[in-house]
C-alpha cells in the first residue's frame, strides 16, 4: 500500500483475503455437490436408446456409491486455484476498470448505476475469460471420469492421454462455449451482487 500522485490511497492488486476466502469457498461447495453433479453428467450422457434408470444403483452400472465422488481429486485441484484465479480478476478488473472508465478509485456506491453496469459486465467477462484457461480443462477431464467410460485411473493421466491424442484443443474443448455461456452469466451476477 502506498501512495499515488493524487494523495490517494491505493490499495494491493491482489488481496490475499480474496484467495484464501475464494480456495476456501471452492473447496467447501465442491465436496457438497460434487455428487449431484456426477449424477447429472451420468443422466446427461445415459445412451438415448436406453431408458433412464429409475434408481441410482443402475444409474452408476452397478458401480459402488463412491463413484458418485468419480472426478472429485480433479475437481479440487482445478476450483481452488481458478475461483481464487476468478474472484482476484474480478476485483482486479473492476479496479482498473473504475479507474480508467472514470478516472479515479471511487466508491462504486456513489456511481449512478449507469455508469457502474459497464464497469462490473466487463470485469465479470474478463474474470470468466482468465479463470476457463483453468476451468475448462478441468470440465474436460471431470466429465469423462464421471461418465466412467474412460480407463484412466488419475486425471492426470486422462489429460495427458486427451493432449496425446487431441492436443491443446482436446485439453480446452469448450473453452469458447463455456465463455458464450457463463461469461454473461457472471457478469449479470456480478452486477446483480454488487
Amino acid at each position: 500500500m502506498g501512495k499515488n500522485d493524487a494523495g490517494d490511497s491505493e490499495r494491493p492488486l491482489i488481496d490475499p483475503y480474496l484467495l484464501f476466502a475464494g480456495g476456501c469457498s471452492a473447496m467447501s461447495s465442491r465436496l457438497i455437490v460434487h455428487p449431484l453433479d456426477t449424477i447429472r453428467v451420468r443422466i446427461q450422457t445415459y445412451p438415448s436408446d436406453k431408458p433412464l434408470p429409475r434408481s441410482l444403483g443402475g444409474l452408476l452400472n452397478g458401480a459402488p456409491v463412491s463413484r458418485l465422488y468419480a472426478g472429485l481429486p480433479i475437481a479440487l485441484g482445478f476450483s481452488v486455484p481458478a475461483l481464487a484465479v476468478y474472484l482476484t480478476t474480478y476485483d482486479a478488473a473492476k479496479y482498473g476498470m473504475s479507474k480508467l472508465i472514470l478516472g479515479r478509485d471511487p466508491d462504486l456506491r456513489t456511481v449512478p448505476w449507469f455508469k457502474q453496469v459497464p464497469i462490473y459486465l466487463a470485469a465479470g467477462l474478463t474474470a470468466e475469460m482468465v479463470s476457463g484457461v483453468i476451468w475448462t480443462p478441468m470440465d474436460v477431464a471431470k466429465s469423462r471420469l464421471q461418465r466412467g467410460s474412460e480407463e484412466h485411473i488419475t486425471a492426470r493421466s486422462l489429460l495427458r492421454d486427451v493432449w496425446k491424442r487431441e492436443g491443446y484443443r482436446g485439453v480446452w474443448r469448450g473453452y469458447w462455449v463455456s465463455i458464450a455461456v457463463f461469461g454473461p452469466q457472471v457478469s449479470l451476477c456480478e452486477r446483480c451482487r454488487e
